[in-house]
């Protein structure tokens, strides 16, 4: 497990008879999260405690992820050269190819995509498809040659094929297995 050692560091009641809780959490790398939450006066601390390292393992390894794929944004490493800690109980195999299923579920779900398939894509396919425009006026309309247009033309066909194909399954939703 990657939590090594768990305690509750703050136990208070409030005024109106809540209690103001934290525990915190050590992992086998030597990280600490802190959790604090507001519990009702009755809450069971050793059960809330035990229950919540789960929950803070996942978020540990969902914080390492961001943080990697942060760095693989800025170009500080690759995707597939990246090697998670988190968790520690399943191999460095398995824990690399978990990470992967995230950077690409990041890169589906992430704006910049969406705009360009729901900004630019259109856009070509009005150009393309709907415009009545020919070829040749389309070319001198971007300043590009016709041979510049077919090519442009065929990679985003190719484009739409597979969009439209992705776009009628949401299974890709969810764990890419």
């Amino acid at each position: 497990m990657s939590v090594t050692a768990f305690e509750k560091i703050e136990d208070s009641e409030q005024a109106d008879g809540s209690r103001h809780i934290a525990f915190r959490f050590v992992f086998h790398t030597g990280e600490i999260i802190i959790k604090r939450f507001l519990a009702a006066s009755t809450y069971d601390e050793m059960a809330g405690l035990s229950e919540m390292v789960p929950i803070v393992e996942q978020q540990m390894i969902d914080n390492e992820c961001s943080n990697l794929i942060g760095i693989a944004e800025t170009g500080g490493t690759d995707v597939f050269d990246a090697s998670p800690v988190h968790p520690e109980t399943i191999t460095l195999a398995n824990r690399k190819k978990n990470f992967a299923k995230k950077a690409l579920r990041y890169i589906v779900n992430n704006k910049d995509i969406k705009l360009a398939r729901t900004i630019f894509l259109k856009t070509w396919d009005y150009l393309a498809n709907e415009s009545g425009w020919t070829g040749a006026q389309i070319a001198g309309y971007l300043g590009i040659s016709l041979i510049t247009l077919q090519r442009i033309n065929s990679r985003f066909q190719w484009i739409r094929d597979n969009l439209t194909g992705i776009d009628a399954d949401d299974s890709y939703v969810g764990d890419v297995d």
